[in-house]
């Protein structure tokens, strides 16, 4: 039987590579929890005691931020305003400043909706919060346990959960 090949030319792509951050690279473990980027494009890194960023070499503690905090989420959100999800508080850091909200579960996710609002996932709960208002605008129990958010159009938001 004749073997046939077809080769498709498709142009340049980029070249797929992988770079190990470590904690010869400045972090203080070499086991990441969260990972994310905020507007200015610069690489923020959590572990378990502690939250770091990237200059484009290596890593340093940030600046202002409580040390051997643990991060399990990280994330910037339209104004750049840094948060990070430590156990049952949700850290908010303008970069001068910080303040917390404090939850009955762990944070497990938070994002931004079209409309401003900030989602927060726990554990336990979904939370809308507007910024500079007191209290949560919605407050729904999740069934499992939470572990990952979207918001989407029209004002949906989709939660993921274990168990």
């Amino acid at each position: 039987m004749a073997k046939h090949y077809t080769t498709y030319k498709i142009g340049r792509f980029p070249q797929l590579t992988r770079e190990v951050f470590t904690s010869e690279n400045g972090l203080d473990s070499d086991r990441i929890t969260a990972v994310c980027y905020d507007k200015k494009g610069t690489l923020f890194a959590g572990t378990e005691s502690g939250l770091f960023r990237f200059d484009g070499k290596k890593f340093s503690p940030v600046k202002g931020y409580p040390e051997n905090a643990p991060v399990s989420v990280i994330f910037f959100d339209k104004d750049n305003r840094l948060f990070t999800g430590t156990g049952k508080e949700l850290l908010i850091f303008d970069g001068k400043k910080i303040s917390s909200l404090s939850f009955s579960s762990d944070v497990a996710d938070v994002k931004q909706s079209e409309d401003g609002a900030i989602w927060i996932l726990t554990k336990t709960v979904l939370y809308k919060k507007f910024d500079g208002e007191d209290g949560y605008d919605i407050t729904i129990g999740v069934p499992g346990k939470g572990s990952c958010l979207i918001p989407y159009k029209n004002g949906r938001v989709y939660v993921g959960t274990s168990d």
